[in-house]
């Protein structure tokens, strides 16, 4: 499913202390273990997926709407990663789940940045299966000092691979 054109955006979280996320943690038992890549050619981030576990399913066959959020939240955080340079947390989000999301269905995951900015970055991101939308979002995200990130974790420092990415 990934296109041949397609340049993989490396995981600058691989080496972040305790990394688990459940949509993008190549390490996740149970997660989806996405990996993005960009797409050149339409100036997007793009994760493709094999199909989501019917476990996954809020009515049988069709894909919970939480699980169908959190795809979609992820992809806007990694193109701001990508586009931006930054790692941002959701602010806020609207999603339209316009059409059932079937288990099991291969789909693409895609995102750009509408709005780039030193506080705040919108973005966009939908879902497409079987060639249609199933799912769409917006998101504003915002773009932490790296104090709050370090404070957040916990930890005496902000780790190094993340520096680059935060606000001083």
């Amino acid at each position: 499913m990934r296109e041949p054109h397609w340049q993989e955006i490396d995981n600058v979280y691989a080496e972040l202390p305790g990394y688990n996320c459940f949509a993008c943690s190549p390490l996740h038992p149970s997660g989806f273990r996405l990996k993005f890549y960009h797409d050149p050619a339409a100036q997007l981030v793009v994760s493709p997926l094999s199909g989501v576990k019917e476990e996954m399913a809020g009515f049988p066959g069709i894909v919970h709407g939480g699980f169908q959020a959190m795809l979609l939240d992820e992809a806007m955080c990694w193109a701001a990663l990508h586009f931006e340079k930054r790692l941002v947390f959701t602010a806020g989000m609207s999603i339209r789940l316009s059409r059932p999301m079937p288990t099991q269905t291969p789909c693409l995951i895609k995102a750009k940045i509408d709005a780039p900015g030193a506080r705040m970055i919108s973005a966009r991101a939908w879902i497409e299966a079987h060639g249609q939308t199933v799912a769409s979002a917006r998101g504003e995200l915002f773009v932490p000092k790296a104090g709050d990130v370090q404070r957040n974790l916990g930890l005496d420092e902000t780790p190094k691979c993340l520096r680059p990415y935060l606000r001083a």
